[in-house]
């Protein structure tokens, strides 16, 4: 970049000042691309080959062939697989491979319920035996106690029964009235009243016995009753587990064999499918690329490095400055990238307006320009770099601008 080529935007020639063509280029008709170029360096801080320029044809060239070469490696791959899914599916018969799994389904869905009802009944079933099987130690305990109660009373029997039979054996005998020893004199009760009562409490005794007996005879049924329940029950579980595990199961398993097969022709025919469209399409695409023209080297323009957000930037700049000096259908106004000359309700400079117009146009493009620059965080960076080239050009820009020269 040199001062020249920025010049224009500074300092204008009375004689260029209400120029047709773009104010924003150098007035030098060698100098349009330069002076492009160095204004978007003061817009963005960088230099014109730090953008993409056009790609040399030889490079186009060679990532064609080399999207050609793939795009025929990925269609010779795909054909291949086509061919095994052909043979894949010659080999099974496919013709009636939906209603098969319809039908399929429906049989499993079906045995599914039948298994289920048949799980839930044996959960049933074992929730009965855990109950039974309550109920079989409730009733042991019992016939525990009563067992235990009967010896005890066996044993009152046996205590009386000595006491009442003794008393009788001993009736008609000489009782002894002296201690043979000491000659004590002995007391000779003959415990009526106690033998009595004995004999009463052995009546008791051998009713109680013979209620205790009768609750055994009940409990002992009722244990059978149970024993019975829980074997009927226990043979009722075992012959809906053995259905299960042997039946049911089976069967569902050897239907989902058979749908999984029938999926799978399905799953394949539907690849096949796919597998022949994206053949088609990568066909069509290679022969586009192949009967495509190569590519001509094209001259860089350097406009086309301009984004959007600069141009609209200036924009917002331009607007205002129009809007004050009351030209009409400011709003309207932008910069148009082909000529990269601003133009108002989509009317080009030249023929809106004539040599006065356009002067004050050119005037207003330049001074807009210029405060886009000035706001930009780049431009004190520019400013600095720029420094020590404006001293050591001082006395010739003194020098021109007395000559014809005027100042914004």
């Amino acid at each position: 970049m040199t001062w020249r080529s920025i010049l224009h935007l500074f300092f204008m020639k009375q004689n260029d000042i209400d120029r047709e063509f773009s104010a924003l280029l150098s007035p030098n008709a060698m100098g349009s691309t330069s002076s492009a170029a160095a204004l978007l360096y003061l817009l963005t801080d960088k230099d014109a080959n730090d953008f993409q320029k056009p790609e040399d044809p030889a490079i186009s060239v060679a990532k064609r062939n080399a999207i050609i070469m793939y795009i025929r490696d990925k269609r010779d791959q795909l054909s291949q697989k086509r061919e095994e899914l052909e043979k894949l599916l010659s080999e099974h018969d496919i013709s009636d491979a939906q209603s098969m799994i319809d039908k399929i389904s429906s049989e499993i869905q079906t045995l599914q319920a039948e298994l289920n009802n048949a799980a839930q009944k044996s959960k049933k079933i074992m929730l009965e035996i855990y109950q039974q099987n309550s109920k079989l130690s409730e009733c042991n305990t019992v016939l525990y106690n009563f067992h235990s109660l009967s010896k005890q009373y066996q044993s009152d029997v046996k205590r009386l029964g000595f006491i009442v039979y003794g008393q009788i054996a001993s009736t008609g005998h000489r009782l002894v009235s002296h201690c043979p020893f000491c000659d004590t004199e002995l007391k000779t009760d003959l415990g009526e009243n106690y033998v009595a009562a004995a004999a009463i409490e052995l009546t008791k005794l051998g009713k109680h016995i013979s209620e205790l007996s009768d609750a055994q005879a009940s409990a002992e049924r009722k244990k059978k009753a149970i024993e019975e329940r829980i074997a009927s029950l226990e043979e009722e579980k075992n012959i809906l587990d053995s259905y299960i595990t042997n039946e049911l199961q089976p069967k569902i398993s050897t239907f989902k064999s058979e749908l999984d097969r029938n999926l799978q022709l399905i799953r394949w025919q539907d690849e096949l499918e796919r597998i022949h469209q994206e053949e088609i399409q990568y066909s069509a695409d290679l022969f586009e690329k192949e009967t495509e023209e190569d590519p001509k080297e094209a001259k860089y323009n350097i406009l086309t490095s301009y984004e959007y957000n600069l141009v609209n930037g200036f924009e917002k700049e331009l607007i205002p400055a129009l809007k004050s000096s009351n030209f009409g259908g400011s709003s309207s106004a932008r910069l148009n990238m082909k000529s990269f000359d601003i133009e108002i309700d989509g009317h080009s400079k030249p023929t809106c307006m004539g040599g006065g117009y356009s002067a004050v146009l050119n005037a207003l493009t330049v001074y807009a320009m210029t405060s886009y620059i000035y706001m930009l965080p780049g431009f004190l960076h520019w400013t600095l770099h720029s420094h020590n080239y404006l001293r050591q050009n001082t006395s010739k820009l003194k020098t021109r601008s007395n000559m014809d020269l005027c100042s914004f």
